[in-house]
């Protein structure tokens, strides 16, 4: 899976599709997704820590236009912006038709109950 990387940020230039078979894949052995923005990007040139820590997930994914516009800028433009929210809906629904269950954690018991449904 190419990999770029933006102010020392790393980032998977993959589509949703591609993403989500990855997970499907990787998360039988546990995956760990980011999705950095602009923001993220800023924090990251202040605090190495913190890129040192997400430069670990197993996916990251530009979930920003700002990621989009900076990928591009230093000519290494990336196919698609993936929303974290986007990239979760569409876990969740392969999941669903591939019949594998989700575990969901954290949160009181109702907020799981909500986010199930």
């Amino acid at each position: 899976m190419e990999e770029i990387r933006i102010g020392g940020l790393r980032v998977h230039n993959v589509g949703r599709q591609e993403a989500v078979a990855y997970l499907l894949e990787e998360g039988r052995r546990g995956a760990w997704v980011v999705t950095p923005n602009a923001v993220m990007l800023d924090a990251c040139r202040r605090d190495g820590s913190l890129a040192t820590l997400l430069n670990g997930a197993t996916l990251s994914v530009a979930d920003g236009a700002g990621i989009m516009l900076a990928a591009r800028r230093q000519g290494t433009p990336l196919c698609e912006r993936i929303a974290g929210i986007t990239l979760g809906e569409d876990l969740l629904a392969e999941a669903a038709a591939r019949g594998l269950s989700v575990f969901l954690l954290g949160g009181r018991e109702d907020v799981c109950e909500r986010a199930a449904t």
